[in-house]
């Protein structure tokens, strides 16, 4: 089973087949807590783990064990029981709220087998870029900024290569068709290429495997990967893209512009038959008003017909359902002038997440004065539109 994602809203299409599941199961069940683990390097013998990559909820262990963890097993209880589980609150609360969630429904035969065959696995957290919507926890280079200045970092955590934790070894991979990486950044890191090897190894072929990978596209894949990818299924590049030119640049500081122009066309030639692009974009407060010059630009690919665009609201402060209302009224009344233009501005009903309408505001400001840069001139037209 593979994640579908439908690129005109950028939601998981829900494949259904309940009919063995009471009224109550089919409103709570979701595949992921009995087919699917979240994976993120800790620190040297840990590991955050959680049933899937957006609940927002992990918990920090020294072995990583899918069948018995205590957490997931509670989890299953709940569902069997039609009890919706906490930890899927950001899917509860886009269904409350009327949109699709991102929880995907496969029962097959069996929904409650418990066996798994998909993985989200973050990678250590090693990173060239200090994204504004990022931080210290995915980001070893946020993680350098911030002790430079004297902001708190978590003392237990290890922000450089993590690559001696081992606490996962024990996962049976005999079952998996899928796995998603993300980072860090997965193509600075041997992580994904040990995890193919390691799956190649148990199932003895990687014929079957879909494999998706999020970049921020600065880094080429090497021939090692390319290697690993050709004997896959399917590989879907997601290229972490949120703006164009000098905006891009402030936005994933301190990346280049250019260099992302470049690898994408690369990507594009590569010439792959399993291999599938896709643009990711995380849009807020900060870069709605980019949408138009990023669409334009990503039509303008030489394999802009095959490129999927995945629209996805921000959170913490730069979230469009955190800013002052005034704010709000205009962005609704604005006509943004890209195709997925209903989408953004539905984010901003998105259940609210209780940070400060100005809290984005401030964090610019910090930012700015650690970098010697200033958001106004490098993000002219949210500065035009707020004045």
């Amino acid at each position: 089973m593979i994640d579908h994602v439908d690129s005109a809203n950028a939601h998981i299409v829900l494949v259904a087949d309940v009919t063995q599941l009471s009224s109550d199961q089919q409103q709570t069940y979701c595949r992921r807590i009995f087919r699917n683990i979240y994976i993120e390097k800790h620190g040297e013998n840990q590991s955050r783990i959680s049933s899937c990559c957006i609940t927002g909820q992990t918990k920090v262990v020294p072995i990583v064990d899918f069948q018995n963890d205590s957490s997931f097993k509670k989890n299953r209880d709940m569902s069997r029981s039609g009890i919706r589980v906490p930890e899927c609150k950001p899917c509860w609360d886009a269904e409350d709220n009327g949109h699709v969630s991102q929880r995907e429904i496969d029962t097959g035969n069996d929904p409650y087998k418990i066996q798994l065959e998909s993985m989200d696995y973050n990678v250590s957290p090693v990173c060239n870029a200090r994204c504004i919507i990022c931080s210290s926890r995915f980001s070893s280079s946020w993680a350098e900024e911030d002790k430079k200045h004297g902001w708190g970092l978590d003392q237990n955590r290890v922000y450089s290569v993590v690559r001696s934790n081992c606490n996962d070894t024990d996962l049976d991979l005999s079952c998996i068709n899928r796995i998603y990486f993300n980072g860090g950044e997965p193509l600075l890191s041997r992580e994904p290429i040990d995890m193919l090897q390691r799956i190649k190894t148990v199932k003895g072929s990687l014929s079957g495997l879909h494999v998706s990978l999020n970049t921020n596209g600065s880094i080429m894949p090497d021939d090692e990967i390319l290697a690993l990818w050709s004997e896959c299924a399917r590989i879907q590049i997601n290229l972490s893209i949120d703006a164009c030119g000098q905006e891009f640049y402030y936005i994933r500081f301190p990346l280049d512009w250019n260099t992302i122009v470049e690898n994408t066309n690369k990507l594009c030639a590569m010439g792959l038959p399993n291999l599938h692009l896709s643009m990711a974009t995380v849009v807020g407060v900060h870069n709605f008003l980019e949408m138009h010059d990023l669409e334009s630009w990503i039509k303008s690919l030489p394999s802009a017909e095959s490129i999927s665009w995945g629209i996805h609201p921000a959170f913490g402060p730069f979230a469009l359902n955190s800013i002052a209302d005034d704010i709000k009224l205009r962005i609704k009344c604005t006509n943004l002038f890209f195709d997925q233009q209903d989408l953004v501005q539905s984010f901003l009903d998105h259940p609210g997440a209780g940070q400060s309408h100005n809290s984005w505001l401030q964090r610019l400001e910090i930012l700015d004065q650690r970098r010697g840069q200033n958001w106004r001139h490098s993000l002219p037209k949210l500065a035009r539109f707020l004045q």
